[in-house]
């Protein structure tokens, strides 16, 4: 099961040059959606119960809150450009 899980991880990282943001493009709306709002949702409760756990720096949540609040942004916002093409398309 390991073996599988690093050659997946290995195969995700090494595409041909592609992007993150090119790999949260060929997300599906709704996914895209969901994983951005659990995020939004999610990490601050996560850092929280770690915090009860051990003792993190102010700066360490800060950092971590930044980089989870971008990649939730980039995407809701991709979430968000799809539905918004594809409404223009019916109309």
């Amino acid at each position: 099961m390991g073996g599988y899980l690093v050659k997946k991880w290995a195969d995700c990282l090494g595409r041909n040059g592609e992007t993150m943001l090119d790999r949260i493009k060929d997300l599906p709306e709704k996914v895209a959606f969901t994983i951005g709002l659990s995020l939004i949702l999610l990490v601050p409760l996560v850092l929280f119960l770690m915090s009860l756990l051990f003792p993190l720096g102010y700066w360490t949540e800060m950092i971590i809150s930044l980089v989870a609040i971008l990649l939730s942004t980039f995407f809701v916002l991709s979430a968000a450009d799809k539905r918004h093409s594809r409404i223009g398309k019916k109309k």
